[in-house]
Protein backbone atom coordinates (compact mmCIF):
# COMPACT_ATOMS: atom_id res chain seq x y z
CA UNK A 1 0.00 0.00 0.00
CA UNK A 2 0.46 3.59 -0.96
CA UNK A 3 2.85 5.30 2.25
CA UNK A 4 -0.40 7.91 3.72
CA UNK A 5 0.43 11.18 4.54
CA UNK A 6 -1.28 14.54 5.81
CA UNK A 7 -2.83 17.58 3.91
CA UNK A 8 0.73 19.07 3.74
CA UNK A 9 1.91 16.35 1.98
CA UNK A 10 -1.21 16.02 -0.36
CA UNK A 11 -0.81 19.61 -1.30
CA UNK A 12 3.28 19.21 -1.74
CA UNK A 13 1.56 16.12 -4.60
CA UNK A 14 -0.72 18.11 -6.02
CA UNK A 15 1.88 21.00 -6.65
CA UNK A 16 4.14 18.57 -8.29
CA UNK A 17 1.33 17.01 -11.13
CA UNK A 18 -0.08 14.18 -8.85
CA UNK A 19 -3.24 13.18 -8.13
CA UNK A 20 -4.11 12.35 -4.17
CA UNK A 21 -6.84 10.71 -2.21
CA UNK A 22 -7.76 9.63 1.01
CA UNK A 23 -7.27 6.21 1.66
CA UNK A 24 -10.96 6.21 3.36
CA UNK A 25 -13.32 7.40 0.58
CA UNK A 26 -15.45 4.68 -0.52
CA UNK A 27 -15.76 6.04 -4.37
CA UNK A 28 -14.09 3.84 -6.66
CA UNK A 29 -11.39 5.70 -8.72
CA UNK A 30 -11.93 9.25 -6.77
CA UNK A 31 -9.39 11.35 -6.73
CA UNK A 32 -8.23 14.87 -6.51
CA UNK A 33 -6.27 17.13 -9.51
CA UNK A 34 -5.12 20.36 -9.59
CA UNK A 35 -6.58 21.91 -12.79
CA UNK A 36 -4.77 24.73 -14.47
CA UNK A 37 -6.57 28.47 -14.63
CA UNK A 38 -8.26 29.69 -17.58
CA UNK A 39 -6.56 33.13 -18.71
CA UNK A 40 -9.14 33.41 -21.05
CA UNK A 41 -11.84 33.53 -18.82
CA UNK A 42 -10.74 36.11 -16.69
CA UNK A 43 -7.79 35.13 -15.59
CA UNK A 44 -8.53 32.46 -12.61
CA UNK A 45 -5.54 30.54 -10.98
CA UNK A 46 -5.05 27.09 -10.53
CA UNK A 47 -7.54 25.10 -8.35
CA UNK A 48 -8.33 21.42 -7.34
CA UNK A 49 -11.15 19.41 -8.59
CA UNK A 50 -12.21 15.86 -7.63
CA UNK A 51 -12.90 13.30 -9.98
CA UNK A 52 -16.08 11.80 -8.74
CA UNK A 53 -17.23 8.52 -9.30
CA UNK A 54 -19.29 9.46 -12.63
CA UNK A 55 -15.64 10.53 -14.06
CA UNK A 56 -16.96 14.17 -13.40
CA UNK A 57 -14.96 16.80 -12.49
CA UNK A 58 -15.58 19.44 -10.02
CA UNK A 59 -14.35 22.34 -7.78
CA UNK A 60 -13.55 20.71 -4.47
CA UNK A 61 -13.38 22.14 -1.10
CA UNK A 62 -12.07 20.20 2.00
CA UNK A 63 -13.49 19.12 4.88
CA UNK A 64 -12.56 19.29 8.46
CA UNK A 65 -12.30 15.84 7.96
CA UNK A 66 -10.17 15.81 5.18
CA UNK A 67 -7.95 18.78 6.55
CA UNK A 68 -7.00 17.01 9.74
CA UNK A 69 -7.00 13.55 7.92
CA UNK A 70 -3.62 11.57 7.84
CA UNK A 71 -4.68 8.94 5.17
CA UNK A 72 -3.70 10.99 2.07
CA UNK A 73 -1.83 8.82 -0.59
CA UNK A 74 -0.48 9.37 -3.97
CA UNK A 75 -2.53 7.48 -6.75
CA UNK A 76 -1.50 6.82 -10.65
Amino acid sequence: MEEQMEIGGAVAALRNGKKVARAGWNGKNMHLEMHDGHPELGGWRSFVVIKDATDMRVPWNASQADLLADDWVTVP
